[in-house]
């Protein structure tokens, strides 16, 4: 299976051309929003046009996570008269909900403390592509504004990659004047709690 990272076509490239021709090769298509977001920087937008032509030519099967991300490679395949493989959606795991935490759990302190809190919810991981930059900068216009009452922001998630803005901004804001929370690497009970 191809297509876990996206932008590795080139290796990519290698690969297919050592395998038999006789291998099935399958993709993971994780999104088009570089294609159809008027929000994406235009370099971001060609990889994306060359990639997935290059995609839909070499896969025998596309896996997708949503009925949306099938659509949408089945209006960008219409738009360039490309034929499509076969398409298999495959629901990424999303369902928090059924795990219950029962009145003796204890959270952990860093959690349990935002029980008198009013905050708001940012989950996943914390790196450069997923926009925490632009988020802590609106979130310093609204603690900035008549608006804001206390509240916090809490950013639930593991860190990864390019985040040295992220953590300079932090650091040298003092996690914006105490207003940002960063829980790193909750389990599901204490996200389930946060939630």
């Amino acid at each position: 299976i191809f297509g876990g990272v996206w932008n590795f076509q080139s290796e990519y490239e290698k690969m297919l051309n050592i395998l038999p021709k006789s291998t099935k090769k399958n993709f993971l298509v994780h999104d088009l929003i570089p294609i159809y977001s008027a929000f994406v920087p235009n370099e971001l937008r060609e990889m994306f046009l060359e990639y997935i032509p290059f995609v839909i030519k070499n896969a025998n099967k596309i896996i997708v996570s949503s009925d949306s991300i099938k659509n949408d490679l089945e209006r960008f395949a219409k738009e360039n008269s490309y034929n499509l493989p076969n398409i298999i959606i495959v629901n990424l795991a999303h369902k928090l909900s059924e795990i219950s935490i029962t009145s003796e759990y204890l959270p952990p302190l860093r959690t349990k403390k935002l029980s008198v809190e009013k905050f708001i919810l940012c989950v996943g991981s914390i790196e450069s592509r997923k926009n925490h930059i632009n988020l802590l900068l609106m979130w310093k216009k609204f603690i900035n504004s008549e608006l804001y009452n206390n509240e916090k922001l809490v950013i639930a998630g593991k860190w990864l990659w390019d985040t040295e803005l992220i953590r300079d901004l932090l650091t040298n804001t003092g996690f914006l004047f105490g207003s940002v929370i960063i829980i790193e690497q909750p389990d599901d009970e204490e996200l389930v709690y946060l939630y």
